[in-house]
């Protein structure tokens, strides 16, 4: 879809509501809890990142407009960009070496961000986390790496809760998902194990068992809150 300025601006305000559109779909059919596992979701979700790629070697020069550079995805524009112009060449090295670029781009916009900066104190380093073999993200990590759960600073932020201060520990301790997992005197066990979990998988599992008891512990009060059931 071209525009008279070759901005690209249509193209990507079309493929951006399409894959949206798409994402809102699977959503309905991908259950948080008891869904299917990650590998799972990461194949349905190929089609999302399809749509946003379609002839993405043509309309990459977008990406170099700030209001349209979202990281990664402005960086999987380029990768397809630089393998698309070495088909006549060794692809599997470029596409390697293209991957490497990709990551440490995605790394200093990581590390420069002022976003996001709970989760990078849990992952400060990207290519082991997307090189990582044994690893599935549910939906009760996927709360505790993001910050967004039933965490009641988070919850106040959207009107689900009155209070953020932590009812445990006393007045004037904000209850966000660092004072949760590393500091409250309710969740004392196993938190050590979150700083090593990309070392192997029974690290990765501990953590992740954390996470969900954790979050569960924290749904309860939150449920009865809204009146909805446990």
């Amino acid at each position: 879809m071209l525009d008279t300025r070759l901005s690209y601006r249509e193209h990507l305000e079309y493929v951006n509501k399409k894959a949206s559109e798409t994402t809102g779909s699977l959503c309905r059919i991908l259950l948080n809890i008891r869904g299917p596992k990650q590998v799972r979701r990461k194949l349905l979700a190929t089609v999302v990142e399809t749509q946003l790629l379609y002839a993405a070697p043509g309309w990459a020069e977008a990406t170099a407009v700030s209001s349209y550079r979202q990281v990664p995805l402005c960086e999987l524009v380029q990768e397809a960009k630089e393998i698309r112009a070495a088909l006549a060449g060794d692809q599997a090295n470029h596409r390697a070496k293209t991957r490497m670029q990709s990551v440490d781009n995605w790394q200093a916009a990581w590390d420069n961000s002022s976003k996001r900066r709970w989760t990078h104190q849990l992952i400060p380093s990207i290519e082991p986390w997307v090189k990582r073999k044994h690893a599935q993200v549910d939906f009760y990590l996927t709360q505790a790496l993001s910050g967004h759960g039933c965490f009641r600073s988070f919850l106040k932020r959207f009107g689900h809760d009155t209070e953020d201060g932590c009812p445990e520990c006393g007045s004037g301790i904000v209850e966000d998902a660092q004072h949760i997992l590393f500091e409250c005197r309710r969740f004392g066990y196993d938190r050590q194990i979150l700083p090593l979990m990309l070392l192997n998988e029974a690290n990765w599992k501990a953590t992740a068992a954390y996470a969900a008891s954790v979050l569960r512990t924290l749904r309860r009060p939150d449920n009865e809150r809204r009146g909805a059931p446990a």
